[in-house]
């Protein structure tokens, strides 16, 4: 049912950063003089930071399903990262 004059909230856009190996003091953002970021930077200044987070896990395969499909890791049996089976005409 529409309202007459009601107005549509505007949507939000989302950008979800996920980075293995960094940790939230590695970028400039959030302090740090070791790494350069600019680009993350400017999205920090012009957007929203957060600065208190959780992750599924401390390791990047478990995290990467639990954003995938919005379950626990341990509930989809991926405790710790999974190692890439490389061809045997590759080495990688």
């Amino acid at each position: 049912m529409e309202v007459a004059g009601a107005v549509e909230p505007a949507k939000l856009n989302v950008i979800l950063i996920l980075a293995d190996d960094l940790g939230w003091k590695d970028l400039g953002c959030y302090g740090s003089d070791l790494y350069r970021s600019p680009n993350i930077d400017k999205l920090a200044r012009d957007g929203m930071k957060f600065t208190q987070a959780y992750s599924a896990c401390t390791v990047c395969s478990p995290t990467r399903a639990a954003i995938m499909t919005g379950k626990y890791p341990a509930r989809l049996h991926i405790t710790d990262w999974i190692p890439v089976k490389c061809p045997k005409t590759q080495s990688c």
